[in-house]
């Protein structure tokens, strides 16, 4: 007669025992081995809690991978001594895997904005993304919307870029447990383009600032040759236009009418006149930017005052000598 006992089930454990949503935990593998009389084999159970427990199907090995799961479970692993026809079965310990709950990233808001260089953008929020204790941030930025990079000290919900000279990309990473072991668990929210228009007004030739007679039409006024080249205004972002300003105070300026193009032909000038030229970058009709180049200043002298000619008809009194007495 042969007694069939089981003397120890064997204890499982697992790497992590905190795992993401929907992640699927380390494998679950014996780290004592279960011992018996019999001839030993073994059936996996799971529960949501620590008492109800339900067989995991074709689970018959020492050892035990999960699949994907989505809330804590519970997991133990049954012995089975089966002697001369007989089984016993005996429950080691039960390993509890804790999930996670699930974490979103959000949206950002404004979805993309566009601002002239030099300008600071709108504070970057983000909607629908999670919130709690357990909830940390990190805002990542980058130059080409690809390959994005942490912003040193950027852990709030909102972040305010500062200012910016060209466009960038923003983005907010989710974590949940701190981001580190033992769940690493991120979402990564949509992505949001801040554009700048690198609007650079060119420059007009300074050696243009001038001082004409009364009445003069000054030379025409143009850019700058920098270089052997005009310093237009230019932009790698938007069409470049043109509006040429006028001022008799260089303090107050008004459009000059029709003056759109790259130059100006000033007219005939009775008063010292400053001209200065609005360059304009536009992408949209509510997308644009706007700067002014150097001021040229025409100088007009007063007007001379020219007398006149008396009449050639004219009588005049003829002084005789007196005689000596």
């Amino acid at each position: 007669l042969s007694e069939n006992i089981i003397i120890d089930p064997g204890t499982i454990n697992t790497v992590t025992n905190t795992i993401c949503s929907g992640d699927t935990p380390a494998a679950l593998t014996p780290v004592a081995v279960a011992s018996a009389t019999g001839n030993i084999t073994y059936r996996w159970e799971s529960g949501l809690d620590s008492v109800t427990f339900n067989a995991i199907p074709s689970t018959n090995s020492s050892t035990y991978v999960p699949e994907s799961i989505t809330q804590t479970t519970f997991f133990r692993r049954i012995t089975i001594s089966t002697l001369n026809g007989k089984a016993c079965e005996e429950a080691s310990n039960i390993l509890e895997i804790t999930v996670t709950p699930p974490i979103s990233g959000g949206t950002v808001s404004p979805v993309n904005q566009t601002i002239c260089s030099g300008d600071t953008p709108a504070t970057l929020q983000i909607i629908g993304g999670s919130t709690g204790l357990a909830i940390t941030y990190q805002w990542q930025e980058s130059v080409d919307g690809i390959t994005f990079t942490d912003i040193t000290s950027a852990t709030s919900q909102d972040f305010t870029p500062g200012v910016l000279n060209a466009t960038r990309f923003y983005r907010r990473v989710t974590n949940a447990a701190g981001g580190g072991p033992p769940a690493s668990c991120s979402e990564i929210s949509s992505m949001t383009r801040i554009r700048v228009i690198d609007l650079d007004p060119g420059a007009l030739d300074p050696s243009l600032n001038q001082t004409y007679c009364y009445g003069a039409m000054p030379a025409s006024i143009i850019s700058s040759p920098t270089t052997g080249l005009p310093a237009d205004a230019t932009s790698s972002n938007g069409t470049i236009s043109y509006q040429w300003q006028m001022s008799i105070d260089n303090a107050n300026w008004s459009d000059i009418v029709s003056a759109t193009n790259n130059n100006f032909d000033p007219p005939s000038l009775i008063q010292t006149t400053w001209y200065r030229r609005v360059a304009r970058s536009t992408i949209t009709a509510s997308e644009f930017c706007e700067d002014v180049t150097n001021v040229i200043q025409i100088e007009i002298l007063p007007d001379l005052n020219e007398g006149f000619v008396l009449d050639d008809e004219q009588t005049i009194c003829q002084v005789i000598s007196a005689f000596d007495l």
